[in-house]
């Protein structure tokens, strides 16, 4: 498994970031490639590496799960005969015709994506990957039940508003909704929050609302189902890129593509949200997130699902 090149410069320069803290253990996509290798270790399966430190000691199967110059050297050896099976993803590219469609080259046996979706998006921009690129399980990202767990709390009457998206007002008309059924509520906004701050608030929360426009995966989601704390996702099915470049979906594409009916629930219209909270008992028997996460997202269990799907196991 790799997420930079195997040669003596990039050796050196990751020695020198992690003796002075610039990088921890794990490159490319951090939280990802950490929880991948520890479900694979979990797992008790042994024969792989990660990030070896010669040419000679990469496998005749390798998977490079970021970094565009990391994919480019491993076609490289695909073509030289080095590797015999090469797969890679989700880490490497924003939109699939990017640096010359890369992730279409004919030596990548297999591209994976957080989720369906994005794998259909990709392959619409660049037809060539039909047939070679997949949803990688639950985004690849497993959770680590111990991290995050439930804590006690008083969670009754609280709700915490995730805001990722959409105008403040938006948050707003949320906000007054869920005083008018009585809900306490905090607004906490993407990206201004430490970790152990979201694991607190969450813990404190008898749901919580997240307003957003897309996700590949929604790691945030899982480790709030992991604390018991379902999700009511606002869920447009329309998103509109400015960068890297203009592209708009409509439909194929979602702010919680792994939700099910035991970690929450969607809405679009503010009326469907009423709705829901006018009936929210009937929705609490069914919800049970962290039991779910717990039969299905575990570390061990994410990671197995990947090495299925790359043909190891």
């Amino acid at each position: 498994i790799l997420t930079e090149p195997v040669n003596i410069p990039y050796n050196i320069r990751n020695s020198v970031y992690k003796m002075t803290g610039k990088r921890g253990e794990y490159g490319g996509h951090p939280a990802r490639t950490k929880r991948m290798i520890e479900g694979i270790k979990k797992l008790g399966y042994d024969d792989f590496n990660y990030q070896p430190r010669s040419v000679k000691e990469i496998g005749e199967q390798v998977h490079v799960l970021s970094n565009v110059k990391t994919l480019r050297f491993a076609i490289e050896l695909k073509n030289k005969g080095v590797i015999k099976k090469l797969t890679a993803g989700p880490n490497i590219v924003v939109f699939s015709d990017e640096y010359g469609s890369i992730i279409a080259d004919a030596a990548i046996d297999l591209y994976l994506q957080p989720s369906q979706w994005a794998a259909d998006m990709h392959i619409k921009i660049e037809p060539r990957l039909a047939g070679r690129c997949e949803a990688f399980p639950y985004g690849g990202v497993g959770i680590d039940l111990k991290q995050f767990s439930p804590r006690e709390f008083d969670r009754r009457n609280k709700v915490l508003i995730y805001h990722k998206s959409e105008d403040i007002q938006f948050i707003y008309r949320i906000r007054n909704l869920l005083k008018k059924y009585g809900y306490e509520t905090t607004i906490l906004e993407y990206g201004k929050y430490r970790l152990q701050d979201y694991i607190e608030l969450v813990n404190k929360s008898e749901f919580m609302v997240v307003v957003g426009r897309q996700e590949a995966s929604g790691n945030f989601l899982t480790e709030a189902w992991a604390m018991d704390t379902p999700t009511i996702c606002f869920d447009p099915r329309f998103y509109h890129w400015d960068e890297p470049r203009e592209m708009e979906i409509e439909g194929n594409v979602s702010t919680c593509p792994y939700l099910t009916e035991y970690t929450g629930t969607r809405f679009y219209e503010m009326s469907e949200l009423e709705s829901i909270l006018s009936d929210i008992d009937s929705y609490k028997k069914k919800f049970a997130p962290r039991k779910w996460v717990s039969e299905n997202m575990t570390d061990e269990k994410v990671s197995k699902l990947f090495l299925e799907k790359i043909g190891v196991l």
